[in-house]
């Protein structure tokens, strides 16, 4: 993870870079930031956000900073790097992770680097280059907080120094001209700044500009008398008697005019001197590799690692990064560029080590004639570099043994290496700077595609943008593309689609019948290469139909233990065959089809016991995961709740694609899965979509099997997901198909799930007194069964749909015997829900805070997204209540955000009803339109309860702006709305 505070406050996990959007969020990070790696206690963060705060450690300003951490931690890589304490907060950020710290770190090297060292420029460069303009700019800019404001002052400080160093670096080894333009327009920026002035004195000097040196002298001197009363330094008036004295400019010591083994002018080389070979193939055009080629700068900087191997999957574009950035640098390097294709990978046999030591003796000049052995042609080799400046380029390697004694010794020589394995023996012996190169982004396959299909003017862009999704990003497959766009229009088979489709279409599309260009071959040479436990795994990858799968997944899927899937996971990994993060297994997209296309070879019983084995692994973690919200906790395979829900999270979309292509063997595994998460465990983490497939497969697997009780269980989960999703209709007659279904295979027990469920479709749509009959149902039907756990789930209901009628003294009764009894996790996060709600209508709001946070605590837990979001809203409720309509206002928007993002529309209306009130006093139109939204949204959604609660906001608004007659009218039309749904027309309670 890296974060930024150089020109904007920022971090990124993955290639973008993100913001924080608001001033508070953007203040906790920048405070936390200026002092990373320590604690910043409350006070100082409450001051910094809240100007003007005493207190950082009362309850109020402890909450709203929990609140914001909370959200900071869940926008980085990891949990634990945002720690909190009693004292206050502490983010862990490591040295070079931060902007700042890297500057810092350069520029002390550059200022404490002696005057005559050339490197010393380069220092300087790098440590600008992590400011996004080296000489403008702010560091944590619009940021009104002192502590900021003071160190910002300190790193632009720092910056003018380390500018100083650059000039007068580059100004000594003769590359005044590189830098004459930035220098007059630092120069012109700080006119009382001596030292830039003489570097600019000297700089048009050197160019040949006496007049205009010695005009700048004379501007500075009369500024400097006119503003400070003072006469020109020592050194300006040095510089200014060396400019009248006449002599011409000063040719930097050590520099050459012409480079060793070089031509002259005319092209001729010096008698007795060989050309200084030159190797490197064309190189061609780079698109979207500009972060990559400044790593490699940074990384070979003078002074830095000598050795950098580049690597990545098959044709993700090594040997053309490779040999740009050496082309670019090759004058760096007079004594000449040596290159070679190793042949690591392809059809024609691996390049010897000795063929290749030849081949660059006699590039430098030497004769192989008369070397006996290996072992004397490294020495011979090294002997031809010793002393010299060499860049050595060694492509396409297969392992460390082939690379290792062709890797030059001398601190001036530099080498490149590029290969598909990790090449770990290099990084490590070597200290060798390792750069994994990945697909280009979305964006830049566009690009490349455009720039390089004929007219790019022409250029559909959204026929391109499908073409670069299916080439996902890789550079072999998009200038094929490109090719077949300048003959073909895109074929409609090249649309963007799901890896279950295991067509090869595209594999095809991108084949010219070139090997060398084609992403089929050049994907078999390294698959080719594999041992047998890697590509029996390979093929194995291929038979899953998901985008991911975990270690133990492909370890039931193989039919082997888990270390040794892990073993050959790994392998895979070092060929860059597949990646692993956090114990999943991923490929490139374009490389998923090519291992389907591979699996096809695999047999249909064989193929059958594969996917029926990895749904029994799927359905045993998902048993597991259960478990730890029961009294059966012990049992589950995981030491955590947060380990288990960070599975499933990862699970849900391959499970759901595995079900959804589920051999008939694995039917009670589809149908199992679908009962165990038929609860929140999918909709909780805002997936009604992949809830919605699940239990769509297991409906029909269980119909198949003519088993009604799995059937209605999958039957009554699916009608909850549709009506959620909106499609009230068709939910009403899955409901039915459901209760007709558990009504016939004589279970009570799934006739009362059945019921149970189906009020909360009733409740939101106001029909509450339907509700309380469906539940009475429940109940018995759950009594019957002796279903304890069941039973808790429905009282938990009646809790509830007591609380909608105000029948507020049962509610509660009801509420707290289901808290005083020892149910799961999930259970008592939703009656603290429940009971939370009761005690903001009755305004016990002390009360009300502490269940709202330990049900949020839960919530967090459990991994329940879409109940975090409305707890959220509760929070924004009781805030406002207290008094703090900003924090309220900042909730509130949040958990709108949240709701959209999920597709909960109740959770959306009930925002934007708390919206509008918290808005109302400073805006009433802004209030209004809140207000106008949420009731169009509830009556489109037949959420008549919460038609009636905008209804109530809307008539206060127009109290308060002076309209009495309209206020009455809306609240007469939400009366009678309460009516229908079985309520007194006055509301008892505060509206909200």
């Amino acid at each position: 993870m890296e974060f930024q505070v150089l020109g904007r406050v920022g971090y990124r996990c993955g290639s973008e870079w993100m913001h924080p959007r608001g001033a508070l969020r953007q203040r906790m990070l920048g405070v936390l930031l200026a002092r990373a790696g320590q604690v910043v206690s409350f006070d100082l963060l409450a001051g910094a956000m809240w100007p003007g705060t005493a207190d950082g450690g009362d309850d109020r300003t402890q909450s709203r900073l929990h609140l914001h951490a909370h959200r900071l931690r869940r926008a980085l890589d990891r949990p634990d790097r945002l720690v909190v304490d009693h004292h206050g907060y502490l983010l862990r950020v490591e040295p070079d992770e931060l902007d700042a710290g890297r500057f810092e770190r350069l520029a002390g090297r550059a200022l404490a680097t002696d005057p005559g060292v050339p490197q010393r420029a380069d220092l300087a460069r790098e440590g600008l280059g992590q400011w996004p303009d080296p000489w403008n700019g702010a560091a944590y800019p619009g940021l009104d907080v002192p502590l900021l404001a003071d160190e910002a002052e300190r790193l632009a400080t720092l910056r003018l120094d380390l500018t100083e160093v650059l000039f007068d670096a580059e100004i000594r080894r003769g590359r005044h001209l590189d830098v004459l333009a930035d220098l007059q327009r630092v120069a012109t920026e700080h006119p009382l700044r001596e030292p830039l002035q003489v570097h600019l004195m000297r700089a048009l000097h050197q160019a040949g500009r006496p007049a205009e040196a010695l005009a700048v002298y004379a501007r500075t001197r009369e500024q400097l008398v006119e503003e400070l009363g003072l006469e020109p330094s020592e050194d300006l008036r040095r510089v200014q008697d060396f400019v009248l004295s006449g002599q011409g400019p000063v040719t930097p010591g050590g520099a050459s005019t012409v480079p060793l083994g070089g031509p002259d002018q005319a092209g001729r080389h010096p008698e007795g001197i060989r050309p200084a070979p030159a190797q490197l193939p064309p190189s061609v055009p780079l698109v979207g590799r500009e972060v990559a080629l400044a790593d490699l700068d940074r990384a070979l900087a003078p002074g830095r690692a000598r050795h950098a191997v580049i690597t990545g999957l098959p044709g993700v574009g090594k040997s053309a990064l490779a040999v740009a950035w050496a082309t670019a640098h090759r004058w760096d390097f007079p004594d000449g560029q040596l290159f070679v294709d190793l042949q690591g990978y392809g059809p024609a046999p691996a390049a010897s080590v000795d063929a290749v030591l030849d081949r660059f003796i006699r590039g430098l000049g030497g004769s192989v004639i008369g070397l006996q052995d290996t072992e004397e042609r490294i020495t011979t080799y090294r002997s031809y570099v010793a002393g010299r400046r060499v860049l050595v380029l060694l492509d396409n390697a297969r392992d460390a043994e082939q690379v290792r004694p062709l890797l030059p010794p001398e601190s001036g020589c530099l080498s490149l290496v590029t290969s598909r394995d990790h090449l770990g023996g290099v990084l490590a012996r070597e200290n060798a700077h390792h750069l994994a190169l990945r697909p280009l982004q979305p964006d830049d396959g566009v690009t490349l595609l455009r720039s390089l299909s004929g007219d790019p003017e022409a250029a559909d862009r959204d026929a391109l943008r499908r073409v670069a999704d299916r080439c996902a990003g890789l550079p072999v497959a998009l200038r094929v593309a490109a090719l077949r766009l300048r003959q073909d229009t895109v074929p409609t088979g090249l649309d963007p689609a799901t890896r279950a489709g295991g067509s090869g279409d595209v594999l095809d599309w991108l084949d010219l019948g070139d090997p060398m260009a084609s992403a089929r071959t050049v994907f078999s040479w390294s698959v080719e290469a594999l041992g047998p436990r890697e590509l029996h795994l390979f093929t194995a990858l291929g038979v899953t139909r998901g985008d991911r799968v975990d270690v133990g997944g492909l370890a039931a899927l193989t039919d082997t233990d888990v270390g040794t899937t892990r073993a050959a996971v790994e392998g895979l990994v070092r060929a860059n065959l597949a990646q692993l993060h956090d114990g999943w297994v991923d490929q490139h997209d374009l490389l998923a089809v090519y291992a389907r296309e591979r699996a096809e070879d695999v047999g249909p019983a064989e193929r059958e016991q594969m996917q029926h084995r990895l749904l029994a692994y799927y359905l045993a973690q998902v048993e597991a995961v259960d478990a730890l919200g029961g009294s059966d906790r012990e049992q589950s395979r995981f030491q955590s709740v947060r380990e288990a829900n960070q599975w499933l999270d990862s699970a849900a979309e391959p499970l759901v694609a595995e079900v959804e292509q589920a051999p008939p063997s694995a039917d009670e595994e589809v149908t199992g899965l679908s009962h165990i998460l038929g609860g929140n465990a999918l909709t909780g983490r805002g997936r009604p979509d992949l809830a919605q497939r699940l239990h769509r497969s297991a409906v029909l697997v269980a119909e198949r099997r003519g088993d009604l009780g799995a059937a209605a269980t999958a039957m009554q989960s699916l009608a909850r997901i549709t009506g959620k999703l909106g499609d009230h209709e068709e939910a009403v007659e899955q409901w039915e198909r459901a209760r007709s279904l558990a009504l016939a295979s004589g279970d009570p027990a799934r006739l009362a799930v059945v019921h149970n469920n189906y009020t909360n479709l009733l409740m939101f749509r106001g029909q509450f007194l339907r509700s309380w009959g469906h539940l009475a149902v429940a109940r018995r039907r759950c009594e019957d069964a002796g279903d304890a756990a069941r039973g808790r789930t429905i009282r938990s209901n009646v809790g509830l749909i007591l609380l909608l009628l105000e029948r507020y003294q049962q509610a509660e009764a009801v509420l707290r015997e289901l808290l005083a009894e020892s149910g799961s996790p999930d259970s008592r996060a939703f009656s603290l829900r429940n009971l939370v709600m009761l005690e903001l209508r009755r305004g016990r709001l002390e009360e009300a805070e502490p269940l709202l946070l330990e049900a949020i605590t839960l919530a967090e837990q459990r991994s329940n997204h879409v109940l975090r979001s409305e707890l959220g809203g509760l929070l924004g409720q009781l805030r406002f209540r207290q008094g703090d309509a900003e924090a309220a206002h900042e909730l509130l928007l949040q958990s709108l955000e949240e709701a959209i993002e999920q597709r909960e529309q109740a959770d959306r209306v009930v925002c934007l009803i708390g919206l509008a009130r918290v808005e109302g006093a400073a805006d009433p139109s802004q209030a209004l339109a809140r207000a106008e939204e949420g009731l169009a949204r509830a009556r489109r959604e037949g959420l008549r309860e919460l038609e009636f609660r905008a209804m109530l906001v809307m008539s206060d608004i127009f109290d308060q702006v002076g309209q009495e007659d309209r206020a009455a009218g809306v609240r007469e039309l939400a009366g009678s709305i309460r009516q229908d749904c079985g309520l007194p027309a006055e509301q008892a309670h505060e509206a909200w």
